[in-house]
């Protein structure tokens, strides 16, 4: 279930035990469980009840981002738990577990040309919460490469000190061009098995 970190499973059978599966595939936002059954035995999952978080996502002028992702962290982490992609409205929902005290979710808008600060996001029960990013007036350019060749399609990640956000894709040759606010700009990069 996305965006729902551990599952308890219950196994009844010839007497009945609780396992806890384990994350097989160490992918966050797809986790996947392995538990192992020798013999007839019915397992059952359960999971926290989800509540629902929708909004709008709004460019600084406050028209709507269209075909944006969100990308919500769970608080502490860098890691996408769930990622949604707004309509033609600008509009989003996800379902999510109560977040807990004191650990809010993060809601960030990823969508080329544009800073977002990130929104912490309580969830304890259905919520409406509009994002808004910030149009880049500025660039970081550069090439990412292995060796001396460019590497297509990687990510380039711009992480601004202090709170900002922006991504972009390197083209062909492994060229990119990410958008930025004048600011202190942490830049990172990832491509499939780097």
């Amino acid at each position: 279930v996305p965006g729902v970190a551990d599952q308890t499973l219950t196994m009844v059978g010839g007497g009945s035990t609780t396992v806890t599966g384990s994350d097989i595939n160490s992918d966050s936002a797809n986790d996947m469980y392995k538990v192992v059954v020798d013999g007839n035995e019915t397992v059952t999952v359960t999971v926290p009840t989800l509540y629902q978080v929708s909004g709008q996502a709004l460019d600084n002028s406050g028209n709507p981002l269209t075909n944006t992702v969100v990308n919500i962290k769970r608080a502490g982490s860098n890691d996408v738990a769930l990622a949604a992609k707004t309509a033609a409205s600008g509009n989003y929902s996800v379902n999510l577990p109560a977040s807990g005290a004191g650990t809010p979710y993060l809601f960030q808008i990823d969508k080329g040309g544009y800073i977002d600060t990130g929104l912490s996001v309580a969830v304890a029960s259905t919520t409406t919460q509009n994002l808004d990013a910030n149009k880049a007036s500025l660039t970081i350019s550069g090439q990412i490469k292995v060796g001396s060749t460019g590497v297509e399609g990687a990510k380039v990640f711009g992480k601004e000190l202090g709170g900002g956000f922006t991504s972009t894709e390197t083209d062909a040759q492994g060229n990119y061009s990410l958008p930025v606010t004048a600011s202190n700009w942490k830049i990172s990069a990832a491509s499939d098995g780097y």
